[in-house]
C-alpha cells in the first residue's frame, strides 16, 4: 500500500519538477524503498577475489538484485591478474554501497579479515565470489533476525550448483546434523553446540557462507580467519560455532554453491602445508576456553581427518617432509591409522585384488591391487 501511494506521488510530482530532478530522485530510490520500509537493520557483504572475472558478474548482480536495500558490499581483490578488478570498479562506480580494497595475493582469509575490521554492518554475511544468492536472502535473513535481535549466528540451507544441472542438489543442515551430530534441529529454533548428542569438529559446519553472523558476536571475540591461503575456515568456523550462545536454524535456500574442477579446496599446492598452523591455532583456543580436555577425543579425531584431507592435495616431491610432520603429531596408533587410509596399505587378501577409492595430488582416483601390484585409475573430481 505504501509503496503504491509514493509511485502516486512520485509520478505527480515528476510532471512539475522537470526531468533533471526525475533524475535525481532515481539515484536514491533504493535509499527511499528503505524508508517506506522501515528498514534499519544492515547488512555486511564480504567478497574476497581472487581471479574469478567468469563468474564474478553473477555473484555481485544477485548483490544488486536484492529485494532487501540496506546493506554494504566489502570485495577485496587478493592480487587477481585478471579482470577482476575492472568489474569491482565497475560495480563499485555504478552503486556506492560498494566498497572495493585490494591487496597482494595473501588469501582470503586475510582478505575477509581486512573486510570485517572496517565493516559497519549489524550481521556480516560471506558470499564467494563464484556463488550467488537467491533475490530475497537478505529479506529472509533480517524477517529472522528482528525476531530474534541476539541471535549469534542464522544457519541455512544451500544448493550445490554443477556443470551437469540434473547433479544439483539441495544440502539441508538438517540432514547434516542427524547424520554426523545426532541432532535434530527443529526449523526456526534455537540451539548452540551444547545440543548436540556427537561432537564431530569435521562435520559443524565449516562453510562460513551458508550462515549469517552478528557482528557485534564476531567483533566482542575477536573470531578472525588464519591468515593463510588454505583451511582458513575452519579456524573461524570451530571458534564462532563453540562461542556462540544462540544459533538459529532456518530452512531456507539462500545461497548456490557452485562446485568447480580448479576450486582451491582441490588444487594441488604446497600451500597445505599451513595445516600445521591451523591445527596448532585450534588447539590454542580450545586451551584457552578451558575446553581441550572435554573435547580432545573429537579434536584428535578432527586432526587425523583434516591432515588427510591435505595430503591429498600435496605435491608427491613434498610427501615425505609432509608425512614426517604428521608423524609428530600424531600418536603410533593415528599414524597407523593416516597411512592406511592415505598411503593404500593393503592386507593379505587385499594384496591379492582390491579396489579402493583414494585422493592422489588433488584427484579421485581408484587403487587397483593385483597379485601385490599397484595401478592407478583416474576419476574426475
Amino acid at each position: 500500500m505504501y509503496k503504491i501511494l509514493f509511485l502516486y506521488f512520485y509520478v505527480m510530482l515528476s510532471k512539475d519538477i522537470g526531468h533533471s530532478k526525475i533524475i535525481s530522485m532515481e539515484i536514491h530510490l533504493h535509499q527511499e524503498s528503505n524508508i517506506l520500509n522501515n528498514v534499519s537493520l544492515k547488512f555486511s557483504i564480504i567478497v574476497p577475489v581472487y581471479n574469478v572475472g567468469i563468474y564474478l558478474r553473477e555473484a555481485l548482480s544477485s548483490i544488486v538484485g536484492q529485494t532487501y536495500n540496506n546493506f554494504e558490499v566489502i570485495c577485496v581483490n587478493d592480487g587477481s591478474t585478471d579482470n577482476s578488478l575492472e568489474i569491482l570498479n565497475e560495480y563499485s562506480h555504478n552503486d556506492k554501497r560498494f566498497i572495493i580494497l585490494s591487496q597482494e595475493n595473501k588469501g582470503q582469509g586475510i582478505a575477509r579479515n581486512k573486510a570485517i575490521d572496517i565493516s559497519s554492518g549489524d550481521y556480516i554475511f560471506f558470499l564467494d565470489p563464484d556463488d550467488y544468492i537467491e533475490p530475497d536472502t537478505l529479506q529472509i535473513l533480517a524477517d529472522f533476525v528482528n525476531k530474534n535481535k541476539d541471535v549469534d549466528i542464522i544457519q541455512f540451507d544451500y544448493i550445490t550448483s554443477n556443470y551437469n544441472p540434473q547433479k544439483n542438489k539441495i544440502k539441508t543442515f538438517k540432514k547434516q546434523a542427524k547424520k554426523y551430530l545426532k541432532f535434530n534441529v527443529e526449523n526456526n529454533r534455537i540451539y548452540n553446540w551444547k545440543s548436540y548428542k556427537k561432537l564431530d569438529l569435521c562435520n559443524i559446519g565449516l562453510a562460513v557462507w551458508n550462515k549469517v553472523y552478528s557482528a557485534n558476536f564476531v567483533k566482542d571475540n575477536n573470531i578472525k580467519f588464519a591468515p593463510n591461503k588454505h583451511g582458513e575456515d575452519h579456524i573461524f568456523s570451530i571458534k564462532s560455532t563453540l562461542l556462540a550462545k544462540k544459533i538459529l536454524y532456518i530452512n531456507n535456500v539462500l545461497y548456490h554453491y557452485r562446485i568447480r574442477l580448479n576450486s582451491s579446496a582441490i588444487k594441488v599446492t604446497n600451500n597445505n602445508f599451513c595445516v600445521f598452523e591451523n591445527i596448532q591455532n585450534i588447539k590454542e583456543f580450545l586451551l584457552k576456553q578451558n575446553l581441550l580436555d572435554k573435547l580432545n577425543d573429537e579434536f584428535r579425531s578432527y586432526i587425523v581427518r583434516v591432515l588427510s584431507r591435505h595430503y591429498t592435495c600435496i605435491s608427491e616431491d613434498r610427501h615425505k617432509e609432509y608425512l614426517n610432520k604428521v608423524s609428530q603429531i600424531l600418536s603410533p596408533k593415528e599414524y597407523k591409522m593416516f597411512l592406511k587410509k592415505n598411503e593404500g596399505n593393503f592386507s593379505v587378501v587385499e594384496n591379492i585384488f582390491s579396489i579402493k577409492n583414494q585422493k592422489r595430488n588433488g584427484s579421485n582416483v581408484k587403487v587397483l591391487r593385483i597379485l601385490g601390484k599397484t595401478f592407478e585409475i583416474s576419476n574426475k573430481c
